[in-house]
This record gives structure tokens, sequence and C-alpha cells, in this order.
């Protein structure tokens, strides 16, 4: 179990993690090999000629993207633990109504599932869909926390 104070020096790193590009944050585990990724030494030439200027190496995920399925997963590459994993979820009060939750997560479910959020959204950027119900989604919550508070060695 993770204490409130580590909770909250957990949530105000990753908040301020959270407001850098993409591509100046670089991530390291004390296991793993370290990767590093940093963008903005090529940011001219990436707006000249991207395609010249960008190689895809892997996908970091669990599985091959369907835009692009020649190019491996960081498992297929070598790196099975480096995986880019984005949540996005509704948090409430832990005494919600069961009603109110399930109208919630029906409504979500719609929009996640809609072919409007496919085609604007999880198309272009490449994205794979993983809807999760409020129960699976805690699920997932927990386990990431945990994974937080190992890797912080706390």
């Amino acid at each position: 179990m993770v204490s409130r104070r580590g909770f909250l020096k957990t949530s105000a790193a990753l908040a301020a993690l959270s407001v850098l590009p993409a591509g100046m944050v670089t991530g390291c585990s004390k296991r793993e090999k370290a990767i590093g990724v940093q963008l903005y030494s090529v940011r001219e030439d990436l707006q000249k000629d991207f395609d010249g200027t960008m190689k895809a190496l892997a996908v970091a995920a669990e599985a091959r993207n369907d835009i692009m399925p020649d190019i491996p997963t960081t498992a297929e590459a070598g790196f099975e633990s480096v995986m880019f994993k984005k949540y996005r979820g509704i948090l409430t009060t832990q005494n919600m109504p069961d009603e109110y939750v399930a109208i919630l997560a029906e409504a979500f479910k719609g929009v996640s599932e809609s072919a409007y959020f496919k085609e604007k959204y999880i198309v272009p950027n490449g994205l794979t869909p993983d809807y999760k119900g409020p129960e699976d989604f805690a699920k997932v919550i927990d386990e990431t926390w945990v994974e937080v508070a190992e890797a912080l060695g706390k």
C-alpha cells in the first residue's frame, strides 16, 4: 500500500513530467537498458523532411500497430520492458451511487467505440483502443501504482 505522502510525491512528479513535450522525456530503468529520446535538436530537419529524418525502429506497445505492421514491437526488438501505455479515465468519489457509475461507464464506452472517435483520435494518433469498464480500470490503476512505487524504491 502506498502512503498518502508517497502518492502525492509521485503524483506531483508525474504531473510535472506530463507537461513536458513527449520527445523531451527520457525514460530509464535501473534494471534495463537506458533509452532516451530527444527531438529538439532535429526539430528544423523534422519540419523540412520528417520521413527522411525519422525512422521507426519499434512500436512501444504489446502488439504491432495496424498503421505500421512491418515495424516490430519493442519486445521483438530486444527491449522487453520498454512499453508506453497511456490511459485516460474518469475517477469519482468512492461513494458515488452504482447507477451513476453505470451511466458514466456506458457513455464512455459508447464514445470509445464510436466511429467518430476512432476516425478523429485513434487512427490519426496510431493508437490501439482498449476500453476498460470501472472494475477493470480500477485494477489497471492499482497495478500501475504498485509498479510506480516499486520503480521508486518505495
